[in-house]
């Protein structure tokens, strides 16, 4: 889909998580926990034929969730508590307490890492779930819900600076005798053709979002009289070619609020529908426009 502050947004957060690796969860915070009283133990008496299975389990478990830092921190862990100990030689105390002191700080870097790479992942569910809130499941368009907050949005900067922006209500005529004709399966694969191909016919600031049922409403930041009128006009001319599309115009008028700006581009959609469908109309003035 074309880029919008919505949907570009949309888009990284999934691929994000997407790229994202298995979240740990309580088994490896467990493998650290083993891994760092191994290591200590291993640090204090060396590892011996006991420990060993202490030190390998939280290595192998890394491995298996390709968790590469805590990883090769394991393994580095795993040999300064084999190997330290016996270098520094018995009766060398101060070398017993450096090999101990090194094992610790190894160990302690494998437990932070898992413990931050678990929180990652539950802002990362969270940051999901918002995405989730915010996203028609048939189409993968914007919702009602997100459109409505971004218009609310854009009416607070309009009103900043002065600037002018449109918006469209366009729906897919005889839909539900479509739907009748062919069957509800038939339906939903029509709207996320129409969501796909429309997509692809907005400028990159622009914001194509499913309103509800068979009607999609944009947001078309900085476009006013012709210049919006073009860009729902490409629109309509690229609906499936099994169905025809009318919409309806509306420029904000610089006063009215959210529900006045719909309800004229709503009322325009009705005449175009009155006037023979396939067609898009411009809504009339607002008696509180500025002159």
């Amino acid at each position: 889909m074309a880029g919008t502050p919505i949907r570009s947004s949309t888009t990284a957060v999934w691929s994000r998580s997407r790229e994202r690796r298995p979240a740990p969860g309580p088994l490896q915070l467990l493998a650290a926990a083993v891994f760092l009283a191994g290591v200590a133990a291993g640090g204090e008496l060396g590892v011996g034929a006991s420990l060993a299975p202490l030190v390998v389990l939280p290595v192998i478990w890394f491995a298996l969730h390709d968790a590469r830092l805590e990883l090769l921190l394991a393994i580095v862990g795993a040999a300064l508590a084999a190997t330290l100990p016996g270098l520094s030689g018995a009766g060398d105390e101060a070398g017993a307490v450096l090999a101990e002191g090194g094992v610790w700080i190894v160990s302690l870097s494998v437990a932070g890492c898992v413990i931050a790479r678990y929180v990652r992942s539950r802002e990362g569910a969270i940051e999901g779930f918002a995405v989730l809130a915010r996203t028609d499941p048939l189409t993968g368009l914007a919702n009602r819900r997100a459109w409505t907050e971004l218009l609310r949005r854009e009416i607070a900067r309009a009103r900043r600076d002065g600037s002018s922006f449109s918006v469209a209500l366009v729906d897919l005529d005889r839909f539900k005798a479509f739907n009748d004709r062919h069957g509800h399966a038939a339906g939903d694969r029509l709207l996320k053709e129409a969501a796909a191909r429309w997509s692809g016919q907005i400028r990159e600031m622009d914001l194509i979002a499913r309103h509800g049922g068979e009607e999609f409403a944009l947001l078309l930041p900085g476009a006013a009289g012709d210049d919006a009128v073009t860009v729902v006009e490409r629109i309509r001319r690229n609906t499936p070619e099994s169905i025809t599309a009318s919409g309806g115009v509306a420029e904000w008028d610089g006063q009215e609020d959210p529900d006045e700006l719909l309800a004229r581009a709503d009322a325009a959609l009705y005449r175009a529908k009155r006037g023979g469908r396939d067609q898009i109309r411009v809504a009339q003035r607002s008696v509180t426009s500025r002159v």
